[in-house]
């Protein structure tokens, strides 16, 4: 059996230059949204020319939220696009996902001022405008999912799995297609095949962080369905939506080992997508990243450029915070009613230093005279921005031996020391991690498995793991107790000052209410 070679994308999200990409109306739009919208078609677009240019395999999957939010204008130009790229000699497969339609068949369009309403697809209405992408070809389908199985070389099945609904509120596999993926599983084990699965929604989360603040965003009832589909014998599944370019595993007692292979939007930063070869024989399979070209400037600004202008502006303007913290959920209306507290903070971290948060965890961090010097000046806000780059691409590039890493990791060593004198420990609040130490370390450096260019088993096994994961060691802070006596101190001196301390907090409070009244009330 010859080895399966494929390429791989997910969350293109192309946005229809046809909905509008100039005015005040659209830029309120993208000034929320993390991803490219005016340049999505050129970004696409590019991506779409290398895979045709590379001759070495001709299987193109591509993995849901193929447009913004389901504007039909949208699916018009991704359709025309996928088309282009079958023309090229490419066999192309597809799934669609929550993205790609409205409940109440509403989305916008952008006109001036202006945000105007526009029709979108409803679900009922995807199949049969993709069904040339992977339904038409199936030996199997499950018309109620729109899920598909296909062959795709001799001795290689694809299962194209949506799980954008499971009948039970959430995303994920309903009773009856999780029967119909068993069916076809066992049916791949009869005939010898090896099953490549493929589904929207992330089943372990890429990372704690993320199983923290998107636990909504995994699939439902993930933990059972992926005990399942090991117990199964699947080695792995390859999924998209949370944005990460990451490559995870789950083990269990019985020896089972499956993992899922999540990969970046192309649609946003970092602009990765994959292409894969498995050969079941060898029980290998050989993992390569490859990135949207020409767009670096325009994909990190769009996101990473957000997240500093947001914290720029609550340092400076509130009426500019509300607008760009909706990006974020934020509320307009909490905004301005709490903006002038979060204000000063807002400043602190513009301004605060690596060397500044050095002073308290000297020792923990452990920084040579030199290496200190190399991170002293560096901003706390520039190394919080590169983490969060590092998790949507993963493979940090701070390896232990790092000034940054060493820096990071001192500060989490006494920060962790001091939840737990106050029994408060990560745990509590961020699943799976047990210290704040457990959720920085991944960003800093990917311990394991990389995420972007691996060489991983089909099936893999328990000895396997094994050998992939190195200890670090961590420097444990005795500094917990100081810092809690300390705060005590200052709460103690303050004391006889709270009521001074509460009329000055009320009087602000009262004046930033009088200056935003009518803000409130019209975001009430």
């Amino acid at each position: 059996m010859a080895p399966l070679k494929f390429t791989f994308l997910t969350d293109i999200h192309y946005f229809s230059p046809l909905l509008g990409t100039e005015g005040k109306a659209y830029e309120r739009e993208n000034s929320k949204s993390q991803k490219l919208l005016k340049d999505s078609g050129m970004a696409i677009a590019s991506a779409f020319n290398a895979i045709s240019q590379d001759k070495s395999n001709d299987i193109v999957l591509i993995n849901g939220d193929l447009t913004n939010n389901g504007e039909m204008e949208s699916h018009q130009g991704i359709i025309e696009m996928l088309r282009a790229l079958k023309m090229t000699g490419k066999r192309v497969f597809v799934t669609t996902a929550t993205h790609d339609f409205q409940g109440d068949g509403k989305a916008w369009r952008f006109e001036g001022d202006e945000k105007i309403e526009t029709r979108a697809a409803i679900r009922e209405e995807l199949f049969e405008m993709y069904r040339e992408f992977g339904p038409d070809q199936a030996m199997s389908v499950h018309e109620d999912s729109m899920s598909y199985a296909v062959e795709l070389e001799e001795g290689y099945v694809l299962l194209a799995l949506n799980d954008d609904r499971n009948h039970k509120g959430q995303s994920g596999f309903s009773d009856d297609l999780f029967e119909w993926i068993t069916n076809q599983i066992n049916l791949a084990k009869e005939n010898g095949q090896t099953v490549v699965a493929m589904t929207h929604h992330p089943l372990i989360a890429p990372s704690e962080l993320y199983a923290a603040i998107g636990k909504n965003d995994m699939m439902g009832e993930h933990e059972t369905r992926l005990r399942q589909l090991a117990d199964m014998g699947i080695g792995f599944v390859f999924t998209g939506h949370s944005h990460i370019h990451n490559i995870s595993y789950e083990s269990y007692e019985n020896g089972k080992v499956i993992f899922d292979i999540s990969t970046a939007s192309l649609a946003g930063y970092p602009a990765y997508y994959r292409v894969v070869t498995i050969d079941s024989e060898k029980n290998e399979m050989d993992i390569r990243t490859l990135k949207t070209e020409g767009f670096d400037e325009q994909f990190t600004d769009q996101f990473f450029g957000m997240i500093r202008r947001v914290i720029n502006a609550a340092a400076d303007d509130i009426d500019d915070f509300a607008q760009k913290a909706e990006a974020f959920s934020v509320r307009s209306r909490f905004t301005y009613r709490y903006g002038w507290m979060i204000k000063p903070f807002a400043k602190l971290i513009r301004k605060l230093r690596v060397g500044t948060v050095c002073r308290i965890c000297k020792k923990e961090a452990g920084l040579s005279p030199e290496e200190f010097e190399q991170v002293k000046d560096m901003k706390v806000m520039d190394l919080v921005i590169t983490l969060a780059m590092n998790l949507y691409k993963g493979d940090g590039e701070y390896t232990p031996d790092t000034p940054e890493y060493k820096a990071a990791m001192g500060f989490a060593s006494v920060a962790d020391a001091f939840l737990e004198k106050i029994h408060m420990p990560v745990g509590k609040f961020l699943k799976g991690a047990d210290s704040l130490s457990d959720v920085i370390e991944p960003l800093l450096y990917k311990n394991g498995i990389p995420d972007a260019d691996a060489v991983i088993p089909v099936i893999a096994d328990a000895d396997y793991i094994k050998t992939v994961i190195s200890e670090t060691e961590r420097t444990k802070s005795k500094k917990g107790i100081g810092i809690l006596a300390v705060l005590i101190l200052i709460v103690l001196i303050l004391l006889p000052f709270l009521p001074l301390i509460a009329v000055i907090l009320g009087i602000c409070a009262l004046a930033n209410y009088i200056k935003y009244y009518k803000k409130i009330k019209e975001f009430s």
